[in-house]
């Protein structure tokens, strides 16, 4: 089963379709993690701005 789930996540040759899903994902992961750290950043500025 985990075999089967990491060529999944991280694709395979014998499955086309898998490598695009996982690098889509990638990519979805990537950018709302720079987003949350973004609007995280702009918070804490403002909060800190604030108190200030």
């Amino acid at each position: 089963m985990g075999k089967y789930l990491f060529s999944v996540i991280f694709g395979s040759k014998k499955h086309g379709i898998f490598p695009y899903v996982s690098c889509i994902l990638l990519v979805f992961v990537v950018v709302i993690r720079h987003t949350t750290i973004f609007i995280f950043t702009l918070v804490k500025n403002k909060l800190f701005c604030d108190l200030c």
